[in-house]
């Protein structure tokens, strides 16, 4: 079996041992001279049984694009109007029923504190992902964040994460960033990782990441754009998982949860898992992950039979969102928008004057005046006194609210806005 992907100008042929290979015109040509194809032109001219063949294959079996993607069986599929070869595949790990105390008791110390128990949600999010991927149909789910300490084994659940769902990964900051438009590389993995690469973001840049990450979480399409290469839209089964630290700076790299976003994120809050007493015994770290990869196929027995209890059952994901509402707190205390709050109380209301009405650049221009420096870094980007005002009618009304004039929009601020 053989195609030829027009884009690159190469063919592919399906070898004995299963593989596509890619091949240049000369190499196929050997192939298909092995195959008896003569290469020899007829007497009174014309084509050879060779070329005949390789013009046929480039007329008849032509694809857009030849490569792997996400969740897809290898082999020749017609996507979105497209014909496209996907040329290897992968399939979540085979599950087997047996213990495995180092993952379980792992996942407790990590999920269960503070009298919140999160590993339902983590089980349940695995089970939706698996799922979908046994059966190659597309189903969303949600961007998975750990957030923790150093040191709480947070790349180690990616790492089995990536096991798990058949040991293809790429890192998905950039794209996710808007940092750059090509994305071959997630087109061809099931899971998109994020580890601690998204800190000290600007708001315009987490205000992209937003975007995209709604892309890469809900839209079944996807845009696989390679260098040199015009589009294609593909349908990649994928999951996405973000690690980072747990304090206050770090968690302003996620983007605002704010209403179109909220639902499609899960916020794990994970504790040290402390494996280094097993550590010792092993003789190491490496040794001890073998140990942890042995368990795996008994652990995703157990996740493919978990049951997702009502309270935490969704239609469309599969399990509910979560955020643990330590972490909430923290975002909340950290949310731009509620910064401005803080500053509209100082500087904007008073006693004498609880309520105001103006448009943004009046806000905008009154704050700047009176407290520079706290300003500096909250109205960095245009438009952003507005965005903020916006947020916090959502989140505020009983603070902030919309007004429209004739000709332009203001708002309502005050300390307790009646109805």
């Amino acid at each position: 079996m053989t195609a030829y992907e027009g884009a690159a100008g190469r063919f592919w042929m399906l070898m004995p041992n299963g593989q596509w290979v890619p091949l240049t015109e000369r190499a196929l040509t050997r192939h298909l001279v092995e195959l008896k194809y003569s290469a020899r032109r007829p007497a009174n001219g014309g084509l050879s049984p060779v070329e005949r063949e390789l013009n046929r294959i480039q007329r008849d079996s032509a694809v857009a694009y030849a490569g792997p993607i996400a969740g897809m069986a290898a082999g020749v599929h017609q996507v979105y109007g497209q014909r496209l070869l996907v040329t290897t595949s992968v399939a979540p790990i085979s599950a087997k029923a047996g213990a495995f105390p180092l993952l379980g008791g792992l996942f407790e110390r990590m999920f269960c504190h503070g009298g919140i128990d999160q590993r339902p949600i983590f089980f349940g999010w695995l089970k939706s992902a698996i799922t979908s991927l046994r059966a190659r149909k597309f189903r969303p789910g949600q961007a998975l964040v750990l957030a923790g300490p150093p040191g709480s084994y947070k790349s180690t659940v990616q790492n089995l994460t990536t096991r798990i769902l058949g040991g293809r990964t790429a890192k998905a900051g950039r794209y996710l960033q808007a940092r750059t438009e090509f994305s071959r590389d997630l087109v061809a993995a099931e899971h998109w990782a994020v580890e601690d690469d998204a800190e000290g973001l600007h708001p315009t840049s987490r205000a992209a990441f937003a975007a995209r990450l709604k892309e890469a979480v809900a839209n079944e399409s996807f845009s696989l754009h390679a260098k040199g290469c015009d589009a294609l839209c593909v349908r990649p089964l994928r999951r996405v998982t973000i690690s980072l630290n747990s304090t206050a700076e770090a968690l302003q790299a996620l983007p605002p949860l704010v209403d179109g976003l909220r639902d499609k994120v899960i916020l794990l809050r994970v504790a040290p898992g402390d494996l280094r007493i097993h550590e010792r015994e092993c003789g190491g770290w490496e040794p001890l992950f073998q140990k942890l990869g042995d368990e795996l196929p008994a652990f995703v027995h157990f996740v493919e039979n978990f049951q997702i209890g009502d309270e935490h059952h969704d239609s469309r994901y599969g399990v509910r969102s979560f955020h643990h509402p330590d972490l909430l707190a923290t975002i909340g205390d950290l949310a731009p928008e509620n910064r401005l709050l803080g500053l509209l109380d100082r500087f904007l209301l008073s006693s004498t004057q609880p309520d105001w009405r103006g448009t943004s650049e009046a806000v905008e221009a009154t704050l700047r005046e009176k407290c520079p420096e706290l300003t500096m870094t909250l109205f960095s980007w245009a438009g952003a006194c507005g965005t903020l005002l916006g947020r916090l009618a959502g989140s505020r009304p009983d603070r902030v609210r919309a007004a429209r004039t004739a000709d332009r929009r203001e708002w309502c601020i005050g300390v307790n806005l009646t109805p």
